[in-house]
This record gives structure tokens, sequence and C-alpha cells, in this order.
């Protein structure tokens, strides 16, 4: 077949057009650039500000990339919801036309976008691909949306591939369990050897990495590690990240009593985060849900003991003792479990060192490899220099 050439990816991310470059959120570039080398020229159909980007966030380094600025929409309250009912025909309007100009269609969900993306996407007869990157088996709180476009996509209506964290028996060939990365084959090295030189010891490092938003649940582990230090153990919290939680995180510690044993990071780029890693024993990520959990996957690969919900993916990814799993939202379960840390360091010392060599195996280079695959084996996609048997 001719080679695929024009890739049109549809995203509800917010992207910044800032001093000439396209910016966002930093582990969505780092997936995002591996679309740019499978294809000769890249539109990002989003949300798209014209100001500085947060801190989180990086430029798209790739020059084959142009963006279709769309409108934002979504948000609570009754004029949000208006607002996003009148531009739904513009905005499908827009999406089939970009569409039609299109090699191959990419689709990111859940999300406002990624809905009319899924509804739209085989009007277009173009190629297309799905990533759903929240939780595929889903969760008591999620939006009603989430439900549809899950529904959407294990009909007969989409018929393409779609990339999941985790599918289910009752789901249709189409559906790929896959998976996600952010760190290069030489970032990954870096943590191996980070992680043969762990041993867990005084004070006991913890770490939150994430957008500091309710349902992620930071609060939780800022209460169990101040409970800790309040029973007179040695234990610290590092949390990196910002959002519309950051104050209340900071007021909780300082009600605690024991502020300095918290420290706020903020949002830091990712070699900093690595940094943090280095220099960190434990990640804690017990969120209402999860997609991936990518951070935990990240602190594995550099020996940390992660600590995450009994919700999503992260089950799978914890399980055969590679972690320790609670309750979302459960602050005794956290406390309990960092206790049991302090207590038997060399048997969580073995843990680390096993999760490390598990989580080596996920790399972005490995990633493009797994994508040029599945569309090889979805429609025969080809691109110049790169070969599926590479895959």
């Amino acid at each position: 077949m001719t080679p695929s050439k024009h890739l049109l990816v549809v995203s509800h991310v917010v992207h910044h057009e800032w001093e000439g470059k396209i910016w966002a959120y930093t582990p969505y570039v780092a997936e995002l650039e591996l679309w740019t080398e499978l294809f000769e020229h890249v539109v990002i159909a989003s949300p798209t500000h014209q100001r500085q980007p947060p801190a989180d966030c990086s430029a798209i380094d790739a020059r084959n990339v142009r963006m279709a600025a769309l409108a934002e929409t979504g948000g609570p309250g009754v004029r949000a919801k208006l607002r996003q009912a009148v531009l739904a025909p513009v905005l499908c309007i827009q999406l089939f036309h970009l569409m039609r100009a299109a090699d191959v269609v990419h689709v990111r969900c859940p999300g406002n976008l990624g809905l009319l993306g899924v509804i739209i996407g085989p009007l277009s007869r173009r190629h297309r691909i799905v990533k759903y990157a929240g939780q595929w088996s889903g969760y008591p709180a999620e939006a009603s949306t989430y439900r549809l476009q899950r529904w959407l996509l294990r009909s007969r209506w989409w018929g393409g591939p779609v990339t999941v964290y985790g599918r289910e028996p009752r789901d249709p060939p189409n559906v790929i369990s896959f998976f996600s990365a952010a760190l290069t084959e030489a970032q990954v090295e870096r943590g191996t050897r980070a992680a043969a030189l762990r041993r867990l010891g005084s004070p006991l490092r913890v770490i939150f990495v994430g957008r500091l938003s309710a349902p992620r649940n930071a609060d939780v582990v800022v209460r169990a590690v101040t409970d800790l230090v309040d029973d007179g153990l040695d234990v610290r919290l590092r949390v990196v990240g910002d959002g519309s939680e950051l104050a209340r995180l900071r007021r909780i510690a300082d009600e605690s009593g024991h502020a300095a044993a918290v420290t706020f990071s903020g949002a830091i780029p990712l070699d900093q985060v690595l940094e943090a890693y280095e220099q960190a024993d434990v990640l804690v990520l017990v969120s209402e849900s999860e997609g991936y959990g990518k951070a935990a996957v990240e602190a594995m690969a550099y020996g940390l003991i992660v600590i995450g919900s009994e919700s999503g993916y992260l089950q799978t990814l914890l399980d055969e003792d590679r972690g320790i799993l609670v309750p979302p939202g459960d602050v005794a379960a956290v406390r309990a479990a960092l206790r049991d840390i302090v207590d038997r360091p060399h048997h969580y010392d073995a843990i680390g060192r096993m999760a490390a060599g598990w989580a080596s195996e996920f790399s972005l280079e490995g990633l493009q490899r797994g994508l040029v695959r599945i569309m090889h084996d979805a429609w025969g996609y080809e691109r110049p220099g790169i070969s599926s048997d590479d895959a």
C-alpha cells in the first residue's frame, strides 16, 4: 500500500503556542514525538492557548507538527454544558474535514474531543487508531461519557485498533492490551543502576508524583506520613506536582505540626523528576482511578517500592508482589504499608530490585515498535525506513 504520510491527532490535551514552539504536558509530549517519527506530517486537533505553558510542560521538538486549534469545551455548571452542546456540531464539522485530509487518524480518549472523534472517525473512511488512556475497567464516579466512549469502541462502529490498559474477556479482537511509557531506554538504564545501589534506611523517603487534584488523593499521603512522624518514625515526604489541591495540602501539613517532614517541589521537568526518584525510597499513588499508572512504572524502574490503589491497571502493575495494593483513599492502609516497609527493609529491598527488573522492559522505543506492529497488522502500515519486522 501507499506509505502513510499524514497523521491527525485528536486530543483534549491543552496545547500552548509560545515563543514559536508547541508545548504540552511532558509525558504526553514524549509519546507524541514517537508519532512524529512515524509520519511525515502531523496535525494536532486540540484546544490551544497562546500563553506561557506551566512548568510541567515541554516543547515538541519535531518540526513536522502544526496545530489545528479547536474550541475548549466542558467543565462544571449549566453554562459550560450549554456551550459544549452549541459547539458540538461545529467541532464535528471541523474534525470531519481534518480527518478527510489525513491518511491516519489517532484519537485519544477519554475526553470531550475523544468522544466526537470516535463518532466522526468511521465516517471519514480513513485508517484510525484510538488510545484509551483512562481506566478501561471503569469506576463508580466516572463520567457517563466515558462509559459511552468505551461502548462505542467495543462496538462495530469504530472498527479500528483500540489500545487499552488491560483488556477484558468480553472485549472484541480490535481492543488490544498495551502499555505506556515516558522514559527512553537510556533513562531506564539509569534507573536500573540506581535500583542496584538502593538500600532502605532511615529516614524512609516517600514521594508523590502527579497532578494535585482531589481524585489523586495526595492528602492521604500527607496524612499518613505526618501520622507516622507523630508516632516517632523517621519518615519524610516530597510532593512533586502542582494543582488546585496545593494550598489544602500545605494546610494539612501545617496543622499536623510536622510541616518540616513534608516538602513541596511543585511541577518540575522530567529530568528533575528522575533525580527525585533516585533520592526516594517509596512512591505512593492511591488515586480514585488510574489509567496506566505511568509514574508507578517509572518509580519501579528506579527501584522504588510502590504503594498503589486497588483500582484500575495498578492492580496488574503491582501484581506478583511487585508492590503493595491498598484501597484508594485509605489513610490507615497507607500508614500500615509504610510502617511495614520500615519494619522489614531487607524484604522490601528485594521487592524493589525485582520490580526494577520487570519495569526495565517498558521504554519509549519499545512503545514505538509496538505501535508500528499494531498499525501494520491492522492495515499494512508502511513508513520508509521503518519496518514492521523491527517491532
